[in-house]
């Protein structure tokens, strides 16, 4: 089971378990992260926005079309970093990923 290093958007950071083959938004609501996750992994929203950290970005397949246009269009995008946690799924060698939770508004 991974571990996760997360940055709260106030820059607490916490360290949680992660069940790999799952979404990173799935972990991040089952460990009592401040994330909404509205749409429940429908990629719908952006309420999972999450900036993933350094090397890991390259480490998760690119984004498509249709998440890219939901992370553009939140005020707090950055290119490299911004992904829908919802569309990132943990794998068993992602042990020490980081990411921080990206503000709400």
């Amino acid at each position: 089971m991974p571990t996760v290093i997360v940055t709260s958007p106030d820059g607490k950071e916490t360290v949680i378990k992660a069940d790999a083959g799952v979404s990173l938004m799935e972990s991040l609501v089952e460990n009592d992260q401040p994330i909404a996750a509205i749409c429940g992994g429908c990629k719908s929203c952006a309420t999972c926005h999450v900036f993933v950290e350094g090397e890991w970005y390259g480490k998760f397949p690119a984004p498509d079309q249709e998440e890219l246009d939901l992370l553009q269009d939140d005020y707090h995008y950055k290119e490299g970093a911004s992904r829908l946690s919802c569309q990132l799924e943990v794998k068993a060698d992602m042990d020490g990923l980081k990411i921080a939770i990206a503000p709400s508004a």
